[in-house]
């Protein structure tokens, strides 16, 4: 069993710890292709100052705000430190991966699949709502290209990594 990071967006790191059913992420890197069920993904994300008057500057989670009970001094000369780059320390959120890694073409995702990315109904992109309901394939193509749309858009429907994975912690 291996223990691997995995860096996430605020968002996603909420629709875990929220309990929206987020057990599916895809990507870009081929390094996941090492992932195999069983292993352990240790959840990376941005972490940014808390300013104490009495005691200093902590460790805040951007995602939820949270401090941890036990506060760690923030330590960096910087104003945030990206998920990509938060010390393993850190971590909060661990998952089991259920499947081994495979590789697919982005838009071969289905619609089950595009569900279990996390719950569109409180992803952040509200517009959708007001037209009506929508396919979960075209939310979840919004919120790919909300991510990796500058680099790795949905129409140029890239090779991706995709990993299953249940929360544990």
């Amino acid at each position: 069993m291996n223990h691997i990071l995995l860096p996430m967006t605020g968002g996603n790191v909420l629709a875990i710890r929220e309990g929206r059913k987020k057990t599916v992420t895809r990507r870009i890197s081929e390094k996941y292709m090492k992932v195999k069920a069983g292993d352990i993904l240790e959840i990376q994300e941005a972490l940014v100052p808390f300013l104490n008057p009495s005691y200093g500057r902590w460790v805040q989670y951007a995602a939820d705000g949270y401090i941890p009970p036990q506060p760690s001094e923030w330590k960096w000369k910087v104003k945030h430190i990206p998920s990509i780059y938060m010390p393993r320390e850190f971590v909060r959120l661990r998952c089991v991966a259920t499947d081994d890694a495979r590789q697919e073409l982005l838009q071969w995702i289905t619609p089950d699949d595009a569900k279990r990315e996390g719950d569109k109904e409180r992803s952040g992109f509200p517009e959708f709502h007001e037209r009506g309901p929508m396919c979960h394939v075209d939310w979840f193509r919004t919120l790919w290209d909300s991510i990796n749309g500058k680099t790795h858009p949905w129409e140029n429907n890239p090779v991706v990594v995709r990993l299953a994975f249940e929360v544990t912690k």
